[in-house]
């Protein structure tokens, strides 16, 4: 799975699960493999961060 898929599915998996969804990404900084990344969601937003605090991915997901 993606980077970005997996991000948008953690944060929709339960908090919008069989709603319809409208879903923003911004890509940041490429993810370098191999590598490794932190995953945080909170109240519909969602972001990749790697080494360092680096920003890779930002997002949101509400309701249409």
């Amino acid at each position: 799975m993606t980077d970005p898929t997996r991000a948008f599915y953690d944060a929709i998996a339960e908090d919008y699960a069989g709603e319809a969804v409208v879903v923003h990404a911004e890509f940041e900084a490429p993810v370098l493999l191999p590598g490794a990344v932190t995953y945080g969601a909170q109240e519909g937003r969602f972001e990749l961060r790697g080494p360092g605090d680096r920003l890779h991915l930002t997002g949101e997901v509400r309701p249409v």
